[in-house]
C-alpha cells in the first residue's frame, strides 16, 4: 500500500453516508481507503457518483479500496496502516426489533474500529452517530446536544446500539484519540432502495396516500458529508453535533415528494387507530412466512412521535448553513426522474 500523508480511511463506504463521503472527499483532492467486505456490491456506490455526474473511475491515483469487516479486528487494524483520519460510517441503520446483527456491528463494530485507531495511532476519529442516541427534551424546549439519555425509559434496539456506540467512543477519547462525532437526523440523498429513506421516494413515486402528523428532524446527506469533513479537518475535539437541517411532519415530506414526481399528495391520516392494527396483521403475516414484517409496532412508533431538534451548535461553532430540505427532495427527485 501506497505511503501518503494523511491518508483518509472511510468504513461502510458502500453504505448511504459512506459513498457521499467518498465523493466529497476525493473531489477535495484527498487520498482515501475505502472498506469493504469481501463480496459487497458495488452498485450504491457508481449510482451515488452517477449522482453528482461522475465516476469512481475518474480518480485512480487517490483511492483504493480494502477487504475488511468491522467484526474481525485484524482485517480493521490492517486496514489503518499508514491511516491518519477516520470517518466511521459502517453501521445498520434499522427499526426491526431483530437484534443481534445492529448491536454487533453498531456496537461490537464499532468497538474493533476504535480500538484499532487507538492502536494505529490514528490523528482525528469522526463517529457517525444518530439523533436516535440523543435523550428526550424537556417541556419547551428543543432536543440537542445537551439532552440526557435516560437508561430507564425504553428505548429502540437501534437508539440504543448508537447510544452504546457513543460511549465506546467517548472512553476512547479519554485515552488520548482526538474523536468529533455528529448526529444526524432522518437522512435524505440519493441511494438504493433497500435504504430506509429512499423507501420514501420509491414508494410515493409509486403512490402513497397515507400520511401521519409525526415530526422528525431532516438533513440532507451533502449538508452531513460537509459537517463531517469541515468539523475533522478542525481543531474541535471530543464534542459532537446535532445535524438537523428542519424539523418537518411526515405528511410535509410526503407531500414534497408527491408533489415533485407531480403525483397527488397523502390524504388519508394514518392514527394509531389505523397503523397498530396493520402492524400487527404484518407482524403475524411475517412471522408465519418466516420474512420481515412490511409494518411494524416499531416503525408506527417512529411514524407517530413527534420530536424537534436544534442545530444551534454546529451554526455557532463553525458557521454551518443547512441546505433547505425541499432543495434536497427536488434534486433527489430530479436525479430518479431521469433514471
Amino acid at each position: 500500500m501506497t505511503q501518503r500523508n494523511n491518508k483518509i480511511l472511510v468504513t461502510g463506504a458502500t453504505g448511504m453516508v459512506g459513498a457521499h463521503l467518498l465523493w466529497h472527499l476525493l473531489k477535495k483532492g484527498a487520498f482515501v481507503r475505502a472498506t469493504k467486505r469481501e463480496k459487497s456490491s458495488l452498485a450504491q456506490v457508481e449510482l451515488v457518483f452517477s449522482f453528482y455526474g461522475d465516476s469512481l473511475a475518474n480518480y485512480p491515483d487517490q483511492f483504493e479500496w480494502i477487504n475488511a469487516d468491522v467484526l474481525e479486528h485484524e482485517s480493521i487494524e490492517n486496514a489503518m496502516i499508514d491511516i491518519a483520519i477516520v470517518y466511521h460510517c459502517a453501521a445498520v441503520v434499522s427499526l426491526s426489533k431483530k437484534t443481534r446483527r445492529i448491536l454487533d456491528i453498531n456496537i461490537r463494530g464499532t468497538q474493533n474500529v476504535v480500538y484499532a485507531a487507538v492502536k494505529m495511532k490514528v490523528k482525528k476519529f469522526c463517529f457517525v452517530s444518530s439523533i436516535a442516541a440523543l435523550g428526550k427534551s424537556t417541556v419547551g424546549k428543543l432536543i440537542d446536544e445537551n439532552a440526557q439519555w435516560d437508561v430507564n425509559d425504553p428505548h429502540a434496539v437501534y437508539a440504543e446500539s448508537k447510544y452504546l456506540s457513543e460511549e465506546v467512543v467517548w472512553q476512547a477519547a479519554k485515552k488520548g484519540l482526538d474523536v468529533v462525532i455528529v448526529n444526524p437526523g432522518v437522512i435524505l440523498g440519493v441511494a438504493d432502495n433497500l435504504n430506509n429513506s429512499m423507501k420514501i421516494f420509491s414508494t410515493v413515486k409509486k403512490w402513497m396516500p397515507i400520511y401521519t402528523n409525526g415530526i422528525n428532524g431532516y438533513v440532507s446527506v451533502q449538508d452531513v458529508c460537509r459537517a463531517m469533513i469541515q468539523l475533522t479537518e478542525s481543531s474541535i475535539t471530543s464534542e459532537r453535533f446535532v445535524l438537523v437541517s428542519q424539523n418537518l411532519s411526515h405528511k410535509k415530506i410526503l407531500t414534497m415528494v408527491a408533489r415533485a414526481f407531480n403525483k397527488r399528495p397523502p390524504f388519508i391520516n394514518g392514527t394509531k387507530y389505523v397503523l397498530y392494527p396493520l402492524a400487527f396483521i404484518f407482524e403475524m403475516i411475517a412471522k408465519l412466512l418466516k420474512i420481515n414484517p412490511i409494518i411494524d409496532k416499531g416503525m408506527v412508533k417512529v411514524v407517530l412521535s413527534r420530536s424537534y431538534y436544534s442545530s444551534e451548535k454546529i451554526k455557532q461553532t463553525i458557521g454551518f448553513e443547512f441546505t433547505p430540505i425541499e432543495k434536497t427532495v427536488g434534486e433527489i427527485c430530479d436525479f430518479l426522474k431521469k433514471k
